[in-house]
């Protein structure tokens, strides 16, 4: 049996997050803690906790979100390269993983509040990137981004596919049912291109000990869905590093033990990648930001805190209802009420649940299509009614903002008679982290690249305000003295923009 693992650590000294471990690098702030094994097997997986957790939920401070402590060992990623299941990290120890391929791990360190995994196989080099980042639903930094790039060095394609296995686990409690959509999964199931933003769970809405959320989809994180999501019991995982004998609606139970133990897989199917290609899969868990109305129907409601007012994108919206009145709710209804500046799209403002039982808890899902609201805060309501229970109110606010616009400074200056260099400093003056922006150069008649430079420079992360700098070496046919180009930013959030730069190069 699988146990949790409470670590007393003491170290003498003052250390940085992460500066004084040896068999775990970490990150840490007032919500999460994540830490990966840097030790010489099970190198580069991870474990997520909680430190203080959610403030408003007192029950989950230094709570396990997922198991592997003190040197994280029972979640892993695979990767399946031409048919060939590969896992990521170092050689495993335990049951997760073991005996399986891997390749080898060239480099793993902190890099600029990132803990960075590199590992080489044959010609392929796969980086993990773990970070602490602001949370869509909460606003602040209790989400764990899990980040892994392929870079093909060959000069043939290979088919890449993927799949992150995490070992799931709320504090004490390994058997509350994953909430996805308005499913409540309680026996081993997989969805195949389920169309959902994110899985929920928690064991109860009027005191809840830990709420844990994993991100399925989000544009402003640069995540997109995986194929198809196991919800399936640790050893089957453990054991198969890809497919494996799947029994729907088998229990969460291992075999020959009395307690369930949970953990999901996500899997991303195979895609070709060029020579000189790269492909990126995203996921992100956390905790779960979940508005909560304890009383006999006790409410919660659930989503995006912030939404760009240019985006008509549908905003997901869950809530949930759970009967701990002390006896079976009759005529269960809920209403939610739609600020202005909104429409409903999927779902009924009023539904009917009918009979509620003792303790149980049901989910409806919503989705929100705005009408250019403009900037400003939009209160959904939530009001459950019963012909036995009292009734009960939540409200959560939707706050619609501009898009990010990051801003820039580009200089220019001699290397020699006929090549220049034109360095751009770009600003993220927003407080989330901005991925996967791409800079380049427009450039007028007279300059041109030089041989050895790329025009497409990326910024896979940048962090929120923070400065990145990029630069491009142009040659010129004569001596400079002004001129003017173009800087063209492409983002998923904003789009595509190109801005005018007037540059001046004094000669001596």
């Amino acid at each position: 049996m699988k146990y949790p693992i409470r670590l007393c650590l003491i170290i003498l000294g003052f250390c940085t997050a992460g500066a004084c471990a040896t068999n775990t690098l970490f990150l840490e702030n007032e919500f999460l803690r994540v830490d990966v094994n840097n030790r010489a097997y099970n190198t580069g997986r991870f474990s997520i906790q909680t430190t203080q957790g959610n403030p408003a939920t007192p029950l989950d401070d230094n709570q396990p979100l997922s198991l592997g402590k003190p040197y994280p060992w029972s979640s892993y990623t695979t990767f399946l390269i031409d048919g060939n299941p590969i896992v990521f990290g170092g050689t495993a120890s335990k049951r997760a993983g073991k005996n399986s391929v891997v390749g080898t791990v060239t480099r793993q360190e902190l890099v600029d509040g990132t803990i960075e995994t590199t590992v080489q196989y044959n010609t392929l080099t796969i980086t993990q990137t773990i970070q602490l980042v602001r949370n869509p639903s909460t606003l602040v930094k209790d989400l764990v981004l899990i980040d892994y790039t392929v870079h093909n060095t060959d000069t043939n394609p290979h088919a890449i596919g993927a799949r992150i296995m995490i070992d799931t686990w709320l504090g004490s409690n390994d058997a509350a049912p994953f909430r996805v959509g308005e499913l409540a999964i309680q026996s081993e199931s997989i969805l195949d291109d389920h169309p959902v933003d994110y899985w929920q769970t928690f064991d109860s809405l009027s005191q809840p000990t830990v709420i844990a959320q994993g991100i399925l989809q989000n544009p402003r994180l640069r995540i997109t869905p995986p194929d198809r999501t196991a919800y399936v019991n640790w050893g089957t995982l453990a054991d198969s590093v890809w497919d494996f004998n799947y029994i729907e609606g088998r229990s969460f139970i291992r075999s020959g033990e009395s307690d369930p133990d949970t953990a999901l897989a996500m899997y991303w199917n195979p895609i070709s990648v060029p020579p000189n290609g790269t492909h990126t899969i995203r996921t992100a868990y956390g905790l779960g930001g979940v508005t909560l109305s304890p009383g006999a129907l006790s409410l919660g409601l659930t989503a995006p805190a912030e939404h760009y007012f240019t985006d008509t994108a549908p905003i997901p919206v869950v809530a949930y209802v759970q009967n701990t009145g002390g006896f079976d709710s009759s005529d269960t209804a809920l209403s939610l009420h739609i600020p202005e500046g909104f429409k409903l799209v999927s779902g009924t403002a009023t539904q009917s649940i009918g009979w509620l039982p003792v303790n149980e808890t049901r989910q409806i899902v919503f989705k929100l299509q705005p009408l250019q609201p403009g900037k400003g805060r939009h209160t959904l309501a939530l009001h459950a009614t019963s012909s036995t229970l009292p009734s009960n109110t939540t409200e959560r606010t939707i706050t619609t903002i501009a898009p990010p616009t990051p801003t820039h400074t580009l200089t220019m200056e001699q290397l020699s008679q006929k090549y220049y260099k034109i360095t751009a400093t770009i600003t993220n003056p927003s407080p989330h982290v901005l991925l996967d922006l791409t800079y380049q150069l427009q450039l007028p008649d007279g300059l041109q690249l030089a041989w050895f430079e790329s025009n497409k420079k990326p910024i896979l992360a940048f962090p929120d305000t923070s400065q990145e700098t990029l630069s491009w070496v142009v040659h010129g046919s004569h001596h400079i003295s002004d001129t003017q180009l173009t800087l063209i930013e492409s983002y998923a959030g904003i789009g595509t923009q190109k801005y005018l730069h007037s540059l001046a190069l004094g000669i001596d």
